[in-house]
């Protein structure tokens, strides 16, 4: 499997790959399968590179859960 495919399925899955400082991080780490730990490490060096490729290709774009929150922050002090 791609790590482009993986990327999309975990994302899809409702997880976060990212890179922290160059270390991968999939968030919520409490959900992860061990099947799913297992497809992450085989395939770890590629999605680590894939993520760098997207990060170089958009360096400046808002991770999207930043404007979730920002929006969930918006919507609660509207009610307020």
């Amino acid at each position: 499997m791609p790590a482009s495919d993986l990327i999309r399925d975990l994302t899809r899955g409702g997880f976060r790959p990212r890179l922290d400082g160059g270390a991968l991080r999939v968030w919520p780490a409490c959900a992860i399968t061990d099947a799913l730990r297992a497809a992450i490490r085989v395939h770890k060096v590629a999605i680590v590179a894939e993520l760098r490729r997207a990060d170089q290709l958009a360096p400046d774009l808002p991770d999207p859960v930043d404007l979730d929150e920002r929006a969930a922050i918006l919507a609660e002090s509207t009610e307020l």
